[in-house]
């Protein structure tokens, strides 16, 4: 899990007053491909009564490739919530964030993850 939703999550939902927890237990998101973004902000617009238009085509296996690892999908998908301002997370927040947690020879490329999910959806909505 992102270093900002461990730390964090409780927090944002106690202060915007989220009773309910949507997740793989109540079927809101798969027990599979998880890290595929559009998996996950799909049903979370859908909670969040948003309207959600999916990322082009063959975006996930993009960057996937691009990143080399699937890992960096939960930080992929981080920034694009981030540009659709479901979350209350900007770059420099974020950055500020991983800091703390993250060993500095990680950062660069946690930092690209970030920016590809942000630029992914300003893209999309363009």
């Amino acid at each position: 899990m992102c270093p900002y939703f461990k730390l964090h999550t409780g927090k944002l939902a106690s202060e915007i007053g989220v009773k309910t927890f949507y997740g793989k237990r109540d079927g809101s998101i798969p027990n599979t491909n998880e890290l595929n973004p559009d998996l996950l902000v799909a049903p979370m617009a859908k909670v969040l009564d948003l309207e959600y238009e999916g990322a082009p085509a063959g975006y996930t296996e993009q960057a996937l490739k691009k990143m080399k690892n699937p890992i960096f999908g939960n930080i992929i998908l981080l920034g694009a919530l981030a540009a659709t301002d479901s979350v209350p997370l900007d770059r420099e927040d974020f950055e500020e964030a991983i800091t703390v947690s993250m060993p500095k020879d990680k950062m660069k490329i946690n930092m690209m993850a970030y920016d590809m999910g942000r630029e992914m959806i300003l893209q999309t909505h363009q």
